[in-house]
């Protein structure tokens, strides 16, 4: 099976009151790395969601095969850098909750030299991917505000 590293974040806003969305100041963050291979017949780990697995499968057509490698929930607070050590890589994911913004989540990651930062609409989800030799690492975000 050849491995390609998939990085699935998702991000659950949650607020430190019962303020408006701008005035949060947290977040907690589910982080998903998945592999991804080519194989003859389709497999999907049971801890992948089925709609997941589709959004994965319909993005990345060229894998049909997904595999849940870790899986981490932690918490930021805004404009605080949150290191996350992946697997198979030598440098962390750098994530930054940089607070909301006219109803989207502003996030900036940073990965393997690649710094970006997103804006993602409440429920949204955001694929990046970057090609490193033999493997591609794709970040989804998924943002879902209580």
């Amino acid at each position: 099976m050849k491995l390609i590293a998939l990085c699935a974040l998702f991000a659950t806003i949650t607020t430190a009151t019962e303020a408006a969305p701008q005035d949060t100041t947290t977040a907690s963050f589910e982080v998903r790395v998945i592999a991804a291979a080519r194989e003859r017949r389709p497999t999907r780990d049971p801890d992948i969601s089925p709609r997941m697995a589709r959004q994965l499968g319909r993005t990345f057509s060229k894998f049909n095969s997904f595999k849940l490698v870790k899986l981490v929930t932690f918490r930021a607070a805004a404009n605080v850098k949150s290191p996350m050590a992946l697997p198979g890589f030598e440098h962390p994911l750098q994530l930054t909750y940089l607070g909301m913004k006219k109803n989207f989540i502003r996030i900036y990651l940073e990965l393997l030299g690649l710094r970006t930062q997103v804006r993602v609409h409440n429920g949204g989800t955001f694929f990046h991917a970057t090609q490193r030799r033999r493997s591609l690492t794709i970040i989804a975000v998924t943002s879902r505000v209580p």
